[in-house]
């Protein structure tokens, strides 16, 4: 029984642990950005950000995604 549970708990943490996220920065030209009014509210717009938050009464800004995969016990040394 204690076999079981203990292989239970090996189990769960090695998938939670292959399915980690990694976050990190993007850094904006600010060519990129443009800036105009619409209707006495100012609009930005992000030619590389084309989704825009959904939220009720939060700001429409625009927003960039990005999702990584990466096998466990990698190590990243460079994007480009």
């Amino acid at each position: 029984m204690n076999n079981r549970i203990i292989m239970l708990l090996v189990g769960v943490l090695l998938y939670k642990l292959s399915i980690a996220q990694i976050t990190g920065e993007v850094r904006v030209n600010p060519n990129e950005i443009t800036v105009s009014q619409k209707d006495g509210y100012d609009v930005i717009q992000w030619s590389k950000g084309r989704k825009y938050k959904t939220l009720v009464g939060s700001p429409d800004i625009p927003v960039l995604y990005q999702t990584y995969v990466l096998p466990f016990g990698v190590d990243v040394t460079n994007i480009d």
